[in-house]
């Protein structure tokens, strides 16, 4: 190589290292265009990029602020749900409050007109033998009593030729004064009665049966014990216009029936009623609350992404 080198002469040699270094620099050169190209289309995409992602961060924006006035609207419907909620549940309350206080009531109104009727019935057969003695007693004095005269009117010549001399109005007969029957001063003046008869007293009724206790039942207060007879009456004489009329119609079983009846449909009624509450607020604190995502998913609004 050193030798065909060494022939040439040394200008050409300076020509070809020239001729080489131009052509480099010429690739150089296209590189370099190549590359502003390349550089200039990168730019452009770039741009266009930046353009994309603002856009996109504008949307996100928008998006982040619709998912937030969602979720407040979301908050708000759901505690006006809650509060309307519990206003109903505060009416329902209420109402079951009034319907059981209403029952209680009308239970204690029925038991107590059972046990006053109970008791009416216990004192009926001590009334009506006393009634009897009373009618007896009544007929022996009207018996033993016999009635006053009656004063004839004496009319003589003499009082109606006084009133033909005096040329006016007859005089009239003297009338005696009755007796005042509604004070003492009337039994003085009448007839000494007889004197009453012994009689045997008719036997004293039963008792009747007090009733079993029971859980549901006010107790019982025992009736108080009659008045004792006064001693008047088998001494001064009766009248009928004087005694009372009692009014004594039998005591209907039925009455009875019914009204137990209607006492225990008022304790069943009563009884269901504790237990469908008691059941709502074992329900209410037992239940969990579920979560905000569980509640939108169950209702269909959670977003897609």
């Amino acid at each position: 190589m050193q030798a065909p080198m060494a022939s040439l002469p040394e200008h050409q040699i300076y020509i070809f290292a020239t001729s080489i270094m131009a052509a480099f620099f010429v690739a150089a050169i296209i590189r370099l265009w190549l590359l502003r190209r390349v550089e200039e289309q990168l730019l452009k995409n770039k741009a266009a990029l930046e353009k994309q992602v603002v856009t996109q961060q504008k949307d996100l924006m928008m998006v982040r602020q619709d998912a937030n006035a969602w979720r407040s609207e979301m908050q708000r419907q759901f505690d006006l749900f809650r509060h309307m909620a519990s206003d109903q549940l505060g009416v329902e309350e209420k109402r079951f409050n009034e319907l059981l206080s209403k029952s209680q009531r009308r239970e204690y109104e029925l038991l107590t007109q059972l046990d006053v009727t109970k008791q009416m019935s216990a004192e009926l057969p001590e009334a009506k033998a006393r009634i009897l003695h009373l009618e007896s007693l009544l007929e022996k004095a009207l018996a033993n009593q016999a009635p006053a005269p009656a004063p004839a009117p004496e009319s003589g010549p003499s009082s109606s030729s006084d009133s033909d001399e005096d040329g006016g109005l007859p005089v009239p007969e003297p009338v005696s004064p009755m007796p005042d029957l509604s004070g003492p001063s009337g039994f003085m003046i009448s007839p000494p009665p007889a004197p009453p008869v012994e009689e045997p007293e008719p036997p004293a009724p039963a008792p009747a049966p007090l009733p079993v206790p029971s859980p549901f039942f006010p107790p019982k207060f025992a009736a108080p014990p009659p008045p004792p007879p006064s001693p008047l009456a088998s001494i001064l004489p009766v009248t009928p216009a004087s005694l009372p009329v009692l009014e004594t119609a039998p005591m209907d079983d039925a009455k009875f029936a019914e009204l137990e009846q209607k006492l225990a449909a008022a304790e069943k009624k009563n009884i269901s009623l504790q237990l469908v509450l008691t059941k709502a607020r074992s329900r209410s604190r037992t239940k969990t609350k579920p979560s905000p995502r569980t509640r939108l998913v169950k209702r269909g609004l959670v977003l897609q992404a």
